[in-house]
């Protein structure tokens, strides 16, 4: 499994990669904190839940994608020129909460393509408690 995701990791890497942005990538996961949750309602950013589409389409962010680890490691074609659209801009991951991994995996991948990614290691539970507690 770890041989597998590193070769995936390295051919979306290399598929979305050109020379110029190798040069200057930190490949780094940076977390949100919870005392920075502005990301939940700032539309400049990509909000990414990397959940399983069924818990997706139950409830999310209104302005996230979903994009699970299998979407990044089996079709970067159709991952790609999304993500090329916001490739200057922040982008958030988030899976279910602290026990779930999905968003970290996700994110390595997305770095190593030189995207800008944060993690928020609360995830929905969280994300979802707050925009019930707006409204």
């Amino acid at each position: 499994m770890v041989k597998t995701s590193l070769l995936a990791a390295m051919v979306f890497y290399l598929a979305s990669c050109s020379k110029d942005r190798q040069a200057n990538i930190d490949h780094t996961v940076k977390i949100v904190s919870n005392d920075d949750l502005s990301f939940v309602f700032d539309k400049s950013i990509l909000k990414i839940d990397s959940r399983e589409p069924s818990a997706y389409e139950a409830s999310h962010l209104p302005d996230s994608i979903n994009m699970t680890l299998k979407d990044v490691m089996n079709s970067p074609e159709k991952v790609i020129p999304v993500l090329d659209k916001w490739k200057e801009r922040k982008m958030v991951i988030y899976c279910y909460g602290r026990s779930c991994d999905s968003s970290m995996t996700v994110a390595r991948h997305l770095i190593y393509g030189g995207y800008k990614v944060y993690v928020y290691k609360n995830g929905w539970n969280t994300i979802k408690e707050l925009i019930d507690q707006r409204q």
